[in-house]
């Protein structure tokens, strides 16, 4: 719709009367997206872990997968992000779970939506952190308070965990594989490492990703790549016979993780290994 024909709709909404508002959308592309899950009584809050994304803002936070904690998020953006779910559970009079989901687009935070609950993304949080915090906020809506749980706690992490989502498209051929706002994934796996590329490794090799130690996974980008080595090959006979020699079979993502010379972080060999 060009701005013309939009200015001549809302003139024609307009004679329909005062009092009935217009809702206008405005999509946020390339932005990053977050969950966090907190834990109310009324009182206090507590941040139970605040997850950032790997895929962009808009796939189902079900079938993204996700990181605790945040791996490119600054402490800027983490302390909005804490003052704004704290303030959130406090004006709701949030008693127990709060999940919020947020995106990040040029440092700015935008609140996508707002949940008094349980989410999903608990028990991977519960796992990653040690804490149970569905018994916490089963204690809390009984009446009890964060300050007389022990257990209650929150905890900094010194290593990674990965959420990624199972999803069934090898056992329906044909169905669409594009990620959107509908969830499609059947199950949850994790992977934890004290090395970011490592513990998404794990995540990818548990949920039945087949991953490459070198080259392309996606056929766009190999197509692409294929085109500009091409080009190459055209002007400098090196890359044409670099590109014709054969490749070795990919590794396992298993085999990735406990190949000590070999880190994802990088991309390169490196001293470094998994635990």
């Amino acid at each position: 719709m060009t701005r013309k024909n939009f200015c001549r709709s809302l003139k024609r909404r307009s004679r329909w009367g005062k009092n009935r508002p217009v809702l206008i959308d405005k999509f946020i592309s390339d932005a990053i997206e977050v969950d966090v899950d907190a834990v109310s009584d009324g009182a206090q809050t507590m941040i139970c872990g605040i997850m950032e994304h790997i895929e962009e803002a808009g796939i189902h936070s079900g079938d993204s997968a996700c990181v605790l904690p945040p791996h490119t998020l600054s402490d800027t953006i983490l302390a909005e992000i804490r003052r704004v779910t704290i303030n959130i559970a406090n004006e709701l009079k949030v008693v127990g779970l709060l999940n919020i989901q947020y995106a990040i687009k040029e440092d700015v935070v935008f609140i996508l939506e707002v949940n008094p609950r349980a989410s999903r993304t608990v028990p991977f949080v519960s796992k990653a952190m040690g804490v149970p915090w569905a018994k916490i906020a089963a204690q809390v809506m009984v009446g009890v308070k964060l300050a007389d749980i022990p257990e209650a706690k929150e905890r900094v992490l010194e290593y990674f965990a990965v959420k990624e989502s199972v999803l069934p498209f090898n056992k329906f051929p044909g169905a669409d594989t594009v990620l959107g706002p509908e969830m499609k994934s059947t199950g949850e796996v994790m992977g934890i490492d004290k090395n970011f590329g490592l513990a998404f490794a794990k995540s990818q090799e548990a949920a039945g990703t087949c991953c490459r130690d070198r080259g392309l996974s996606s056929s766009a980008l190999k197509t692409a790549c294929g085109a500009i080595l091409y080009l190459w090959s055209r002007k400098s006979p090196k890359w044409a016979s670099r590109s014709a020699r054969p490749r070795a079979p990919a590794k396992s993502c298993a085999a990735m993780a406990s190949t000590p010379r070999w880190s994802l972080k990088s991309g390169k060999a490196s001293p470094t290994s998994s635990t």
